[in-house]
């Protein structure tokens, strides 16, 4: 179980780029997404807080949370402003393997970090007696291709907004890889939750990811779009196990 739980919080980072407030087109609004740059203006370097609450949830029409349920999403895509553009090789590369890193065998050097934050997850479900929240922080870290995401995930009741300082589950650590598609027209970034996670009923409620705003002789590895026509245009993708899905759409305004 506690490994379980540390990959799924993994797989939620795939949505770790941008986010507003937002529903999804089938009319939930269980999913949030938060899509803020650091600076704006067309074609300048850029970093991004992310809020996200990936899992569908289902309240069972009452305002009491002990019978809610949740279902994380099997993938997360995210499809970035058309026009902006990430360059990896602006920033220098963790060239170490996902189970090495997992393994503790290899670690990602300070330089290729892209960005940090934290993420919420629950064991088991509110409405089958369960639903132990834990907290883990997470590191994400540039690839040539890809993002890696490390989480360590703390001990039921330890933790940031725990009130006891995090202890970390011996060997929890996960390692995946968010992939980058159509990173110089309109950058997408896809992250397949595995199915043991799924079936292991371990659920991301909300995570957070911040990442800084990288710029050098090399270049920037985050740029906003070169025109600006009001609003930059986004949008995230939650694919779940029964086969629906929620779109979340964002328009976010841009200098003019």
């Amino acid at each position: 179980m506690r490994k379980l739980f540390v990959a799924a919080v993994v797989a939620a980072l795939a949505v770790a780029g941008f986010a507003v407030m937002a529903a999804a087109d089938d009319g939930q609004d269980n999913t949030s997404w938060t899509f803020t740059f650091s600076k704006k203006g067309e074609n300048k370097p850029t970093g991004s807080n992310s809020i996200v609450e990936p899992a569908k949830q289902d309240t069972k029409g009452t305002e009491d949370p002990s019978d809610d349920h949740y279902d994380a999403p099997t993938k997360s895509v995210i499809k970035f402003p058309k026009g902006s553009n990430i360059d990896t090789a602006s920033r220098k590369r963790c060239k170490e393997t996902p189970s090495d890193v997992q393994a503790g065998r290899k670690t990602c050097p300070t330089n290729t970090m892209i960005g940090s934050g934290l993420a919420n997850s629950l064991l088991g479900q509110p409405d089958a007696g369960a639903g132990t929240e834990v907290v883990a922080p997470i590191e994400a870290y540039n690839q040539k291709n890809g993002i890696l995401f490390v989480v360590r995930p703390c001990s039921p009741g330890t933790g940031p907004g725990k009130g006891a300082p995090c202890t970390a589950i011996p060997g929890g650590t996960v390692v995946l890889v968010g992939s980058w598609t159509k990173v110089n027209t309109k950058p997408t970034l896809t992250v397949p939750t595995p199915p043991a996670l799924t079936q292991g009923n371990v659920v991301i409620t909300r995570f957070q990811l911040k990442t800084k705003r990288f710029n050098s002789d090399k270049g920037s590895y985050a740029t906003t779009p070169d025109v600006c026509n009001g609003t930059w245009k986004s949008q995230a993708v939650e694919f779940y196990a029964d086969g629906s899905k929620q779109t979340i759409k964002d328009s976010q305004p841009c200098n003019a």
